[in-house]
């Protein structure tokens, strides 16, 4: 048996009430979602500090090894210069290997503290890739405790958009196919808003004023009417339980 008219206004209120909060629930689960993703988004950004680092690391290891070398070259010059210089007996070639020996020597002096303090350099980024890699630990345990928390969440969420969806069907089939039809296309045109109320002589989903003649119709409940500036379905407020 068809509804009336007022019957067919009231399921429509009803189906509006039960797509709000369906949508109210997908918007959390969705929220939920982002949640965790900013909790990864951390773990990726940590991982990525922790990349630029070992890259850094290996550049540093390098030009230490470097530095050792050019150490050990000079360390074997002065060697080399030092045995040749006990074979020298005239003063002039003395004092001239001599200088060059104490050349080499402050050279290897500049190359030991420029050594040491590469050494201190890598130390120092061994130690941020550790604190890193600790952050990354915390931030993954995070990761893991939200995620468990959020699992919940969506479960009770789910729960209640199961029995919503449920409750929903049964809404639609006591509508007849062109209401429910009308009624989807304009959820669908009007972001999801298709039956509103008409509060003070005004629509609530475009606040737009409504005409008296408009209002005697509403209260006359013998057609669905539907907004002339928004198109949506229209009730008096207080008037459909």
């Amino acid at each position: 048996m068809a509804q009336s008219v007022e019957g067919t206004l009231r399921t429509l209120k009803l189906l509006q009430a039960v797509d709000d909060r369906l949508s109210e629930l997908r918007q959390s689960v969705a929220g939920l979602s982002l949640r965790v993703d900013q909790h990864e988004k951390r773990v990726a950004q940590l991982n990525g500090q922790l990349r630029k680092k070992a890259d850094e690391l290996r550049n540093e290891e390098k030009d230490s090894a470097k530095k050792d070398l050019e150490l050990r070259i000079i360390e074997e010059k002065i060697v080399k210069l030092k045995q040749q210089l006990t074979s020298i007996k005239a003063n002039k070639p003395y004092a001239a290997m001599t200088a060059e020996i104490s050349g080499h020597e402050a050279e290897s002096s500049r190359a030991q503290d420029e050594a040491i303090a590469m050494m201190d350099r890598i130390e120092d980024t061994r130690s941020a890739m550790e604190r890193i890699r600790k952050e990354i630990e915390e931030a993954e345990g995070s990761v893991r405790r939200e995620q468990a928390v959020v699992a919940d969440e969506v479960r009770g969420l789910t729960g209640q958009i199961r029995e919503l969806t449920a409750e929903r069907q049964g809404l639609v089939q006591q509508l007849d196919v062109s209401a429910l039809d009308k009624y989807e296309k304009i959820s669908r045109s009007r972001g999801g808003k298709a039956v509103v109320a008409v509060k003070d002589g005004v629509c609530q989903g475009c606040f737009m004023g409504v005409t008296r003649q408009t209002i005697a119709r509403l209260w006359a409940k013998k057609e669905l009417l539907r907004c002339p500036n928004c198109a949506r379905i229209m009730y008096l407020e207080g008037e459909v339980q």
